[in-house]
């Protein structure tokens, strides 16, 4: 299954020269989107959308439209569909129909135009993503800008220049915050992935296995006794390793008392 999609042999007729491939969940959406005239559609039959199968639309179309269930199984699978047809640099549009379980049956409630309507005006996959990041938010609490510009800004970091400007002018306006806020924000997550990914060096070995052990005897004390923190206050050159410092100013913040010192 994650090597074929169901209904690829009349798609690929219909597909390319900007009309785009329709990617739904299941065969019996595929047989009925075709009923009504509707031949660009393949399912994944029922799988999470693979590489492979990114790839074999890609030789057909470089355009795609994602119409799964609306309900949160769905949304899921989008964002993930999203990602995998995104990294085969495929352009993805997404939209759900909400007035019918599925495609097969909104098409039979609400045929074909309304149908075709909708896909036309599918939101590109940046912006479903970032629509899908304010679900559940408050965006006119500070609590809930804050937390969706985290989320955003996550979606926003491996964009172009170009398109990235274009939706940090788009949220500036809706959150009423600056363009500034929300650029630095982004340059803050990519400096975190970054620092999160970066490959262990010897150097960092090295620091690990700095901590002596007469400091790790004595950061074992302070965290049996916290009280013991305001006696090492007094006596800081006490930690001698570049490691054991570190630890032991998160101790003192932890407890309420603060130094600085040097390496």
């Amino acid at each position: 299954k994650k090597n074929s999609l169901y209904g690829l042999n009349p798609a690929k007729q219909e597909v390319g020269d900007g009309k785009p491939a329709v990617i739904v969940e299941g065969y019996m959406d595929v047989m009925g989107l075709y009923r009504y005239g509707m031949k660009n559609a393949v399912a994944s039959l029922g799988t999470a959308l693979t590489e492979n199968q990114a790839k074999l639309i890609k030789r057909y179309t470089r355009e795609v439209v994602l119409c799964y269930d609306a309900d949160g199984a769905g949304i899921n699978a989008a964002l993930r569909g999203i990602d995998v047809l995104s990294a085969q640099d495929l352009k993805v549009r997404v939209f759900h129909v909400e007035d019918g379980k599925d495609p097969d049956e909104f098409v039979k409630m609400h045929g074909r135009d309304a149908f075709l309507e909708l896909a036309q005006k599918a939101p590109p996959a940046t912006q479903y993503k970032l629509e899908n990041a304010a679900r559940g938010l408050e965006l006119n609490t500070e609590e809930g800008k804050l937390e969706y510009l985290r989320r955003a800004a996550v979606i926003l970091k491996g964009l172009s220049p170009v398109e990235r400007d274009i939706y940090v002018k788009s949220l500036a306006e809706r959150l009423k915050v600056s363009e500034r806020a929300i650029n630095e924000e982004i340059e803050l997550n990519k400096t975190q992935t970054a620092r999160s990914e970066r490959p262990r060096t010897e150097r960092d070995d090295e620091e690990v296995q700095e901590l002596t052990s007469s400091d790790t005897y004595i950061i074992k004390a302070l965290l049996t006794d916290p009280s013991l923190t305001e006696k090492l206050f007094e006596e800081p050159a006490i930690i001698t390793s570049s490691i054991g410092k570190k630890i032991e100013e998160n101790l003192f913040r932890t407890y309420g008392l603060k130094g600085t010192y040097e390496e």
